[in-house]
């Protein structure tokens, strides 16, 4: 039977984590300072190497029923795999640059300070260069600015990207984001100008996560998700955000889900697509055409604390 991590085969996860940590060795990311990628590696190292099922059991609760230091860290781990096999071709300077912010962070999402915001920042950048390029388009992190440049059908996208941990802070960044995407002279340029926002940490406590029944908590993101987007829709009207074309909604995180799935947990990529309402219905209709395969209506993973549930006494 074999153990898994989010829906994947923790050998195969291992296997990925280590050819990550060669990669961005080879791109001259510093290693071998027990970055928390390292760390993740090491977890996966020592349950595999016990040689029963029964020890491996122990040592993945252990080491992943620890909501705190162990499921945020999963799920880092789980984003920069998907960066690492969707990035494409980079600027090696800028990515070398970018993966060493990443990997440079604390050990899990609660020991990110609010002043401190930087490695999981940059991570959300990788995420959404790769996010893009996944959809077909081709896709470029920029130093300075803009974060991202992604191209489809002759058709320039200027990206900017933030993340929030309070919803006061959501509107202060998307004016931050909105005023760069409009003195910004690349981005001035550019066919669409599109605000990636992760509202995350805004929903979930500045820190928690959330829990209930699946299908429950699938339901709840959606309408949190709807109720944001219509707000955000408000808001672009009422600052008259005419540099923008869409917003892009994300929340990425895991659900500790309740009752008959209590020893597992889902990991969740969801976004929605706010298009801008301001502008006229032409340029509404190429923002949609564009953009709308960014909107997956949510993408869900599982993963098992334990490899089964225990058996019940007869």
């Amino acid at each position: 039977m074999a153990m898994t991590v989010q829906g994947t085969p923790l050998e195969e996860m291992l296997v990925k984590a280590r050819s990550l940590l060669k990669w961005a060795k080879g791109l001259g990311v510093p290693v071998g300072r027990g970055n928390w990628l390292e760390i993740s590696i090491g977890k996966m190292e020592k349950i595999l190497a016990e040689p029963s099922m029964t020890k491996r059991r122990k040592l993945a609760q252990k080491f992943y029923n620890e909501l705190v230091d162990s499921q945020h860290n999963v799920s880092d781990l789980s984003h920069i795999i998907f960066v690492y096999e969707h990035i494409g071709a980079q600027d090696k300077e800028i990515l070398k640059d970018k993966l060493t912010k990443a990997l440079g962070g604390a050990q899990n999402i609660r020991g990110e300070l609010a002043t401190n915001t930087q490695p999981r920042d940059t991570l959300f950048e990788l995420s959404v260069c790769a996010r893009f390029n996944s959809m077909g388009f081709f896709a470029l992190l920029c130093e300075p600015n803009p974060d991202v440049m992604a191209y489809r059908r002759k058709v320039h996208v200027s990206i900017e990207c933030k993340r929030v941990f309070t919803n006061k802070s959501i509107d202060a960044q998307l004016g931050e984001a909105n005023k760069q995407l409009s003195e910004r002279e690349a981005s001035q340029k550019a066919d669409l100008r599109v605000i990636c926002i992760d509202i995350t940490r805004a929903f979930t406590g500045g820190t928690g996560h959330l829990q209930g029944e699946r299908q429950e908590v699938i339901d709840e993101l959606v309408l949190i998700l709807q109720k944001e987007g219509s707000r955000i829709m408000e808001l672009m009207d009422i600052k008259k955000m005419y540099a923008v074309d869409a917003i892009v909604l994300y929340f990425q995180d895991y659900i500790e889900p309740t009752g008959q799935d209590v020893y597992s947990i889902a990991a969740i990529t969801q976004s929605l697509v706010v298009i801008n309402p301001l502008h006229k219905r032409s340029r509404r209709k190429k923002a949609v055409s564009v953009l709308k395969r960014l909107d997956p209506k949510g993408e869900i993973g599982l993963t098992t604390k334990i490899v089964s549930p225990p058996r019940k006494n007869k």
